[in-house]
């Protein structure tokens, strides 16, 4: 999961923690707090009616309790006992600065500095006066999307799986990557070390092929203190958009 917060400015806390959370009254007469445990509770009850299971969460909320960021991962029915999970990200603010919103995909980033994209769908709402009429279908709709997804995205990374590919084939379609602009050149340099020697070895069970291509690219782009989210979250999605291309 890449979850990114300021512990300077912000606060990591459990559901139990988040649930204590002052909701404030509202600013002003087109302005509707929502409880921040109360979004995740709706969250919660829509994922158990699609055997969705949270097994890993982390949130996030300002000193001030103003904004809260949340990561969570879940298994679906079709991506049980797989060496990748899907993830959701929330959001959602009591000061009205930020949306609240939900996204959703196995390559998820939420920060605190409203970088904010999952490579399979991205919801949001403000949080104006009449955001419980909008808030609940919204839910809705974004969880009912993930088995479907989630199935599409197993089939797409078993395609991944049995793309046999070289090492030389490796070499070449990093250095594409890097002259795309998609890889920095350290990123590069980094990518080619994943790619020939894999740290994780999930990443090396099917050898030589466009997965592990996949997760040397990915590896080689997680961030450091102080990245640019928006390069990243542009970085990720080309890179997925790449090997889509070499499995075609």
């Amino acid at each position: 999961m890449t979850f990114i917060y300021n512990p300077k400015n912000e606060a990591l806390l459990n559901r139990d923690q988040l649930s204590k959370v002052v909701t404030p009254d509202p600013l002003g007469r087109f302005h509707r707090p929502v409880d921040y445990a109360d979004f995740i509770v709706m969250i919660d009850g829509k994922l158990a009616d699609h055997e969705i299971e949270i097994v890993d969460e982390q949130f996030a909320v300002k000193h001030d309790g103003s904004q809260f960021f949340g990561l969570m991962e879940v298994t679906t029915p079709q991506t049980e006992n797989l060496d990748w999970s899907m993830k959701i990200g929330v959001r959602g603010s009591h000061d009205g600065r930020v949306s609240r919103g939900i996204t959703f995909g196995s390559n998820v980033l939420v920060c605190s500095n409203l970088c904010f994209h999952g490579d399979l769908g991205v919801f949001r709402t403000r949080q104006t006066l009449n955001v419980m009429d909008r808030l609940p279908p919204m839910i809705d709709e974004a969880i009912a999307k993930i088995p479907h997804m989630a199935q599409e995205n197993v089939v797409r990374f078993d395609s991944f799986r049995t793309t046999q590919m070289t090492e030389k084939d490796g070499n070449h379609a990093l250095v594409h990557m890097h002259r795309e602009g998609i890889l920095s050149a350290n990123q590069l340099s980094t990518a080619i070390d994943e790619w020939v020697e894999p740290r994780h070895e999930e990443h090396n069970e099917d050898g030589a092929t466009l997965w592990r291509l996949f997760n040397s690219a990915t590896e080689a782009i997680k961030p450091a203190t102080g990245g640019n989210m928006a390069t990243l979250q542009d970085r990720s999605r080309r890179i997925s958009d790449f090997a889509d291309r070499l499995a075609a």
